[in-house]
């Protein structure tokens, strides 16, 4: 089954545009919970590149699932990367418990460069203990989303 799902949600990449549209609804509105757990064995990136020398690497409409550091299941969708605010990421997410129920949902949620975010405490004060990721400036072209603690993610190809 999950590798069904997993050829469905790659089928379904390649067909959409850049808006990522499943339907009436992108891919971040069409994954639930169970999608997202059938993917678990996927995640295993600790950073994202979120842009370089050539721009913005890490596009509008992309999704990244996660797992927190309170081992919760989510999802974000890349709403915006602002060069102009110190690559500030700005997505929605979903966060949800083991039943399937949600925990906590942002849209437009802004993360400063330089700066880290805890989905589980729904705070960017964040201790080094408890953080989940890190919008991580590297130098004047190379940003990178670094997955903290034991968290792991999963960028869905484009």
């Amino acid at each position: 089954m999950k590798n069904i799902i997993a050829i469905l949600i790659i089928i379904a990449l390649t067909a959409c545009n850049s808006t990522k549209k499943v339907g009436n609804q992108s891919l971040y509105q069409k994954l639930d919970y169970k999608q997202i757990d059938e993917q678990y064995d996927s995640f295993s990136q600790k950073k994202i590149l979120v842009s370089n020398k050539e721009g913005i690497q890490l596009k509008k409409g992309a999704v990244i699932l996660l797992i927190t550091s309170d081992r919760k299941l989510g999802k974000m969708e890349i709403v915006s990367v602002n060069p102009d605010e110190n690559y500030k990421i700005t997505f929605n997410y979903t966060i949800y418990n083991n039943d399937g129920s949600i925990i906590s949902s942002k849209d437009n949620y802004g993360l400063r460069g330089t700066w880290v975010y805890d989905f589980d405490k729904e705070s960017d004060e964040a201790t080094s203990s408890d953080k989940d990721i890190w919008n991580s400036r590297e130098d004047d072209f190379t940003t990178y989303l670094y997955a903290e603690n034991e968290v792991n993610m999963y960028l869905i190809p484009q």
